[in-house]
């Protein structure tokens, strides 16, 4: 092989997500490109491999701890690296894998339910610490 590119895409590109249409169309659009230039240049020996995982404990998930369903960067890293050169398409994450089989078995409309009242109960837990946070500024 001459060549490796990994794209982060996401679980969220499996089905579209309500309050975060873009970014969900972003994913999709990321997992599609990767797969098709995969397959164009697999003859010159370029790799696309496609990182489609969940939930991964960041500064911008901070509101998340984490553990076997979340992983750290540092875990979640090294887990995917692991799948290097045996999966193109890959959650990159043993949890997340089945999180992905769940979600191949699960109606779009369920999808959407459970989306839209786990975004909903984030962004509550969001504004209940931003109220916070200006209650003791």
């Amino acid at each position: 092989e001459k060549g490796l590119i990994i794209n982060l895409s996401s679980i969220s590109s499996f089905y579209p997500l309500p309050f975060l249409a873009v970014y969900s169309a972003s994913k999709a659009y990321v997992d599609w490109l990767s797969r098709a230039l995969d397959y164009e240049y697999r003859s010159k020996g370029i790799v696309f491999q496609t990182l489609l995982p969940s939930y991964i404990s960041t500064k911008p998930t901070s509101f998340t701890k984490p553990g076997y369903i979340i992983p750290d960067t540092c875990t979640f890293v090294n887990s995917a690296l692991s799948t290097v050169g045996t999966a193109r398409r890959t959650t990159g994450y043993w949890t997340h894998g089945l999180q992905w089989w769940w979600c191949e078995h699960l109606p779009e409309n369920l999808w959407n339910l459970f989306s839209w009242m786990l975004l909903k109960m984030l962004d509550n837990g969001k504004l209940q610490f931003d109220k916070q946070e200006k209650k003791h500024s």
